[in-house]
């Protein structure tokens, strides 16, 4: 599970089977922006979260983190 803000204040809960929209939380473990600057990496160190530059619709960006966090995996066989 994981807890991602928006740079408009919305706020996503991000489980494997579900992407819900809760009430603003203060524990947020990532943080998207359209463009990353020096104070928000300053910020962000500061406060121990994680940065995510995203420019398109919040959906997209949601579909993105999601994909990186439950990647499913490519197995090789072999015949």
């Amino acid at each position: 599970m994981t807890i991602v803000k928006f740079y408009n204040g919305k706020v996503f809960l991000i489980e494997e089977n579900k992407i819900i929209e809760i009430d603003d939380s203060s524990d947020f473990e990532i943080f998207v922006t359209k463009e990353i600057n020096d104070e928000e990496i300053k910020e962000a160190m500061s406060k121990g979260y994680k940065l995510f530059e995203c420019k398109e619709e919040e959906k997209e960006c949601l579909s993105k983190i999601y994909n990186i966090l439950y990647a499913k995996k490519k197995s090789c066989k072999f015949t």
